[in-house]
């Protein structure tokens, strides 16, 4: 059965019998403390966050502010306390894969807490994208676990793990986000604690009340990577209800069944992280890691990249692809001559012509943009194609200052162009045009 867009996201509160659903957002404020406010970009269990301004440091940051909502329905001292333990248990990390605290502060009846703020989007907005290479999938989690391994050790655990709290940077690295719910384990009492969460994702000890772990952060993260893996939630329903039976009850369809492209091998990964009984789950967020570590360097599973580049023959003036499509595919220059031309007002610049074992293609992939230019084979041409997937392999792995290098580099060579098409389409300057033109 379809889920409705609520049942995707909706974080609930059980103090009770009752579930409580989160509601609208209040009104943006102006400005809290030295900050700008200058827009919405998300909510927590907890509160509201803003993208802003700080006017002394210059930097953008989040700005996470405590919702009066969930204050009436909790009771303002448990819902401050809780907002507080947020800005209490991130303050006690630092890691490259969990978005840092700056501030906690209260203004006007307002508690805040400024954090980093991470230019990109959350993994919810992306994870049942099905091209995304399976390397990449890998990453995501693989540093994921890394976050959770680091909080675990100093006795933080996070309790609502789901892709709307996975953020991924423009690079690509994970930020994990929203402690709001976190539970410091040095702090538990014998009293069971209320239920907060979001029901799919949720542990089933956690949707039952009892006392949580960091097993049932790992639980959540099966769920994740379950989603991320086929597409499909690992439990749907149209209601909360049907969902948390599902939790409880049910077991998801292996990954391979749903996509026989999947190694088999994750499909055991996956099992394991997402077993009922929290004794038979990966006992650390470092065991699961090993786990996918091996996986990672079995040569013989499927997820490898592909060596062979299909070859494809261009005839003279054959378009190889058009400016502003879709770019899924790098190539390489096996044979002839290939042009590289941009429309400048109606008229086709040519920005140049690249030969044998060039590669050209690649800014679209590693943007995931559109093409900037055309491509136009000059003579019998031949190229090797390197898929999307296969390039984004590569990509993704290597070293986070190589790929910011490339990226940059991407930028630069993107203005560089306009720049060069503009000076090239300047009155009393002959433009290149194409063959039919000239003739």
């Amino acid at each position: 059965m379809a889920d409705t867009p609520e049942m995707d996201d909706a974080t609930i509160v059980d103090s009770g019998p009752a579930f409580v659903h989160r509601s609208e957002e209040e009104e943006v404020p102006d400005k809290l403390g030295r900050h700008n406010i200058l827009e919405i970009v998300g909510t927590g269990a907890m509160g509201v966050v803003y993208r802003g301004f700080d006017e002394i440091i210059e930097r953008f940051v989040a700005i996470k502010v405590i919702r009066h909502d969930i204050v009436a329905k909790l009771g303002a001292h448990d819902t401050l306390e809780r907002f507080k333990t947020e800005a209490k248990a991130v303050g006690r990390l630092s890691h490259p894969n969990i978005a840092t605290i700056y501030e906690y502060g209260s203004e006007e009846g307002q508690d805040f807490i400024v954090m980093e703020f991470v230019d990109g989007d959350s993994l919810a907005a992306e994870v049942s994208d099905t091209t995304r290479p399976l390397s990449s999938k890998i990453r995501i989690i693989s540093q994921t676990l890394d976050a959770l391994a680091h909080a675990h050790n100093i006795g933080i655990v996070h309790r609502d793990i789901k892709p709307a709290n996975i953020l991924l940077s423009a690079l690509g690295d994970v930020k994990l986000t929203d402690f709001g719910i976190s539970l410091i384990e040095s702090s538990q009492g014998e009293e069971p604690e209320a239920v907060l969460g979001t029901p799919r994702y949720m542990s089933p000890e956690q949707i039952n009340g009892k006392t949580v772990d960091h097993r049932s952060d790992i639980y959540s993260l099966g769920s994740v990577f379950y989603e991320l893996l086929t597409g499909n939630k690992a439990f749907t329903g149209s209601t909360i209800q049907e969902i948390i039976q599902g939790v409880l009850h049910s077991e998801p369809i292996p990954p391979h069944s749903v996509d026989d492209t999947l190694p088999l091998e994750l499909d055991a990964i996956i099992a394991k992280s997402l077993a009922k009984d929290p004794s038979e789950r990966y006992q650390s967020a470092t065991h699961m890691q090993q786990a996918v570590g091996e996986f990672l360097d079995t040569p013989s599973t499927s997820h490898q990249a592909s060596t062979v580049l299909e070859r494809r023959i261009y005839k003279d003036g054959e378009v190889i692809f058009e400016e502003g499509s879709e770019g899924r595919e790098a190539y390489i220059v096996d044979e002839g001559t290939v042009e590289i031309a941009k429309d400048q007002d109606g008229e086709r610049v040519v920005l140049g012509s690249i030969g044998k074992q060039s590669l050209f293609g690649e800014m679209a992939v590693i943007e995931r943009t559109t093409r900037m230019a055309a491509a136009v084979a000059r003579g019998d041409t031949t190229v090797l194609v390197v898929r999307d997937h296969d390039f984004l392999d590569r990509y993704e792995y290597s070293d986070p200052v190589i790929r910011s290098m490339l990226s940059s580099l991407v930028r630069n060579l993107r203005a560089a162009s306009d720049q060069l098409a503009y000076e090239r389409a300047k009155p009393g300057k002959p433009a290149a045009v194409d063959d039919e033109d000239s003739e």
